[in-house]
């Protein structure tokens, strides 16, 4: 399915989704980087959405900001995050795939990639990046 809004001349399908990424993982935090969708400009973008938990529990997040930290989690415990963008006009674009990650008790980092085909695990005891 193709969403299309309208804005001021402009029309941006809103078929992908915003992507997530890991900048640091605490004992009792996380902080994510947020990109929009490549077919939407970033100026229409007015706010993300992020909803996160753990098993049994949701949380939600709205920010302006693409750099964010989410604060108050349980050490050793996996969150699930997603994210979609909310464009001019009230529109809400797709959620992005779910990522997810462990917290740590301050030694080791375990992120986990969720998509349709696949999984792609990061432990930061060995050097990926």
């Amino acid at each position: 399915m193709l969403v299309v809004i309208h804005l001021v001349g402009v029309s941006v399908g809103l078929l992908r989704k915003p992507a997530i990424s890991v900048k640091h993982v605490g004992p009792q935090s996380v902080t994510i980087s947020l990109t929009p969708p490549v077919d939407a400009p970033p100026s229409i973008v007015i706010t993300y959405l992020i909803t996160y938990g753990k098993t049994g529990e949701t949380r939600t997040k709205t920010t302006t900001k693409t750099s964010v930290t989410l604060s108050n989690l349980e050490k050793n415990t996996e969150y699930q995050i997603a994210v979609r963008a909310k464009y001019t006009g009230g529109k809400y674009g797709h959620m992005s795939d779910p990522l997810k990650v462990t917290t740590n008790s301050g030694s080791a980092v375990r992120v986990v990639f969720v998509d349709h085909d696949y999984s792609f695990v990061v432990d930061s005891r060995h050097s990926f990046w």
